[in-house]
Formats: C-alpha cells, sequence, structure tokens
C-alpha cells in the first residue's frame, strides 16, 4: 500500500491527506462536491462536505445542512449508520 501526498492537494492540506490507491482524492472530490450544496445556505457556519470510507467503500456522506445544523460530519455518520463503527 503506498502512502504519499496528493499533488494536486495543497499544501498543508496535502500533508494531512494521503492518497492510497486513489480512494482519498475521489472521497476528497466528492466532499467537495457536496460542500457546494450547502453554498449560501449554512451561516453561521462554513459549508462542509464529508465522506466517510471504510476498506475503500463510501459508507455515510454528508453536507452542512441550512442554518449550519446538523454539521456535514455528524450527517454523514448518521447516513452511515453501523457502518461507520469499527468491525
Amino acid at each position: 500500500m503506498s502512502r504519499r501526498a496528493h499533488p494536486a492537494i495543497p499544501a498543508p492540506l496535502g500533508l494531512a491527506l494521503l492518497a492510497i490507491g486513489g480512494v482519498l482524492y475521489l472521497a476528497w472530490s466528492a466532499a467537495l462536491a457536496l460542500a457546494r450544496r450547502g453554498l449560501g445556505n449554512t451561516w453561521p457556519n462554513p459549508a462542509v462536505g464529508c465522506v466517510i470510507v471504510k476498506d475503500g467503500v463510501v459508507v455515510g456522506r454528508g453536507w452542512t445542512q441550512p442554518g449550519g445544523r446538523p454539521h456535514a460530519e455528524a450527517e454523514a455518520l448518521r447516513r452511515a449508520g453501523a457502518a461507520a463503527t469499527s468491525p
């Protein structure tokens, strides 16, 4: 398994996000697309997208809902359900 910073991710973000077989890059791109759904509707919070990947499979997706609550991460965890927990 190769772990390296993805060249398309600007530093310092590129240092935190590792590309593992391209899966992370796809999840990162999907999270940005999800965040766009909330643009202009999430004040006072930022528009955020979240993708939960487990064993190379997307198990949950979410974005910050209108009014800024719930946050993207909570929404993605809710949608993922039991699939988001450890084995």
